[in-house]
């Protein structure tokens, strides 16, 4: 994504980056630093649903993995953006659609499905059983209903199909490696 968003910025796209994060004031300095000399706005809101932990557990019941969703302050800087007006909301993970849901000209990119990573599993303990009956019901929901799905690799987009029937545009995820240390 990080490539994707500064090219667009350096050919003149206006581009804003929104981040739910639980990151340290430290990393969110340095990303907000970084965007801000790729040319692109970078907006941290720090993830909090505000929730105790029985309203948490009930609406997780109804719609798992929806936390984000449920953030006030996400949905201010969302709703925000909404009025301002865009092109295109790109959505990262698929448990994110949920925001997606409420946002017209959203598409989600999906890295990879976590149903399909447990498949194999034969060692889960009776919690992992559980998050991942619950990880089925948010997928299945998810790839029905949202509008648009953009997959990384063609093996996701061929499990996606399961799900809808055809599968979703594959657009693979290109890594910058002079941004990491060997």
């Amino acid at each position: 994504l990080y490539l994707v968003v500064t090219e667009l910025a350096r050919r003149g796209v206006e581009v804003t980056c929104i981040s739910s994060t639980e990151e340290s004031e430290e990393a969110v300095e340095r990303a907000a630093t970084t965007a801000a000399q790729r040319g692109f706005e970078f907006v941290p809101v720090l993830f909090s649903t505000g929730e105790g932990l029985l309203r948490r557990k009930l609406h997780s019941l109804q719609r798992p993995f929806s936390e984000r969703d449920r953030s006030a302050a996400l949905r201010v800087v969302l709703d925000r953006e909404v009025r301002r007006s865009y092109d295109v909301m790109h959505v990262e993970h698929l448990f994110n659609g949920w925001l997606a849901e409420r946002l017209p000209r959203s598409v989600v990119y999906i890295h990879s499905l976590e149903v399909v990573d447990w498949a194999d599993r034969t060692d889960l303990t009776l919690r992992e059983r559980q998050v991942l009956f619950q990880m089925s019901r948010a997928s299945r929901h998810l790839l029905r209903r949202l509008p648009r799905i953009i997959a990384m690799t063609p093996r996701i987009a061929t499990e996606i199909s399961r799900y809808r029937g055809q599968p979703p545009p594959v657009a693979p995820m290109g890594i910058d490696t002079g941004l990491y240390h060997m």
